[in-house]
């Protein structure tokens, strides 16, 4: 799934996790929701980003 993330946004889940430890938008609920709303991430591909900066300890 990351690397189908990577070929559809042109962004790594790396680059992803930088982009929410940027934003800051709070929880991993709400992780989800920003990228799902501001950027268009697909519910799964959002979750899997969420799980990224919540495991990086961010």
């Amino acid at each position: 799934m990351a690397a189908n993330l990577e070929s559809a946004t042109g962004k790594s889940v790396a680059a992803w996790v930088g982009e929410v430890r940027a934003a800051d938008p709070g929880g991993f609920a709400e992780v989800v929701d920003w990228l799902k709303t501001s950027h268009g991430l697909g519910h799964f591909q959002a979750r899997l980003v969420a799980a990224a900066h919540r495991d990086a300890g961010v």
